[in-house]
């Protein structure tokens, strides 16, 4: 059942990676699980609100929350992307597809060594990121920046959250 989860998360980063409009300069390029770059840019204003869960292999509050995540891309994967970013890919690979395979991800996760983490934290919330996990990071379906978290978030919350937002922003308006 686990290898059919990872086999469905690559899958899901391919189709999403051939998709994806070309990014503009202004964005930090990622490693993806199957080799390929891509940008947060592709993610974003798709119609879709995009949840992005920056965190790290090691980090015991991000392994006790994993599942979350999982959950809302299972019940939410409608109107809602969930994109992982993991700050400890480029020094520990090995970890981070065993946190991948351990947690079932469902959604795309994008390989960084934290510098393009920051990059986007400082250029989206104008703040120093600070290299905290997890960090949440909600952008609307139009792609604004809404809300950010540091911290756990549980499915709960996300979703109260976006039902809670005027109806304009939300997908289909």
């Amino acid at each position: 059942m686990r290898h059919r989860h990872c086999l469905w998360a690559i899958f899901t980063a391919l189709l999403w990676t051939a998709s994806a409009a070309a990014a503009g300069d202004d964005s930090a390029q990622f490693e993806m699980l199957d080799g390929t770059t891509a940008t947060l840019e592709q993610f974003r204003g798709r119609g879709k609100w995009l949840v992005v869960k920056i965190w790290a292999s090691n980090c015991h509050v991000c392994n006790e929350t994993a599942h979350e995540m999982v959950s809302l891309s299972n019940h939410r994967g409608h109107d809602m992307q969930i994109v992982g970013i993991a700050v400890d890919a480029n020094g520990n690979r090995p970890g981070v597809l065993a946190f991948i395979e351990r947690h079932a991800l469902n959604y795309p996760v994008l390989f960084d060594d934290g510098q393009g983490t920051a990059y986007i934290y400082r250029r989206d919330v104008q703040q120093d990121w600070g290299g905290w996990t997890p960090t949440y990071l909600i952008y609307s379906p139009q792609g604004d920046l809404v809300a950010r978290n540091i911290g756990a978030v549980a499915e709960s919350d996300v979703v109260q959250f976006v039902d809670s937002y005027p109806p304009e922003s939300r997908p289909g308006s």
